[in-house]
């Protein structure tokens, strides 16, 4: 069932985040990671594997700025799960540095967090598989 986002201290820490982000504010983005923090990209990815700790947030956001001149997440649906687990469903847009291509793309994010901190996101673009790591039957209403 979806959250109600004015109520939730852990999906409050998460809209920060995300506006921390598209910010490009890394020294925000970096107070709200557990220091044992991991950005986990799938397979599929133009940069695939695991980033740790504030270094590797630091290169996932300039891998980021490096791709896209402009980028902005449009936040969606959102999930609140057992435990300190948040899933959310987004809209990345932006433009390629290169091609000028304008990319708009559903992403869903996995949070975890700990301690009132952001400890894990994984991320997909394909709802289901975002749902069935997450222990959620079927895609979102």
């Amino acid at each position: 069932m979806p959250a109600d986002r004015s109520e939730s201290e852990n999906v409050r820490l998460l809209a920060r985040m995300y506006e921390a982000w598209d910010a490009q504010d890394l020294a925000t983005v970096c107070e709200l990671l557990d220091p044992e923090f991991e950005w986990v990209n799938p397979s599929y990815a133009v940069h695939p594997g695991i980033r740790r700790g504030h270094e590797g947030m630091e290169k996932v956001m300039e891998n980021l700025r490096e791709s896209f001149e402009h980028q902005v997440r449009v936040l969606g649906e959102v999930e609140e799960l057992d435990g300190d687990r948040v899933l959310w469903h987004t809209v990345f847009h932006a433009r390629g540095r290169d091609s000028g291509a304008q990319i708009d793309v559903e992403e869903q994010h996995l949070w975890t967090l700990r301690d009132g901190k952001i400890l894990r996101i994984q991320w997909f673009h394909d709802v289901d598989e975002a749902r069935g790591a997450a222990g959620l039957d079927g895609s979102v209403q």
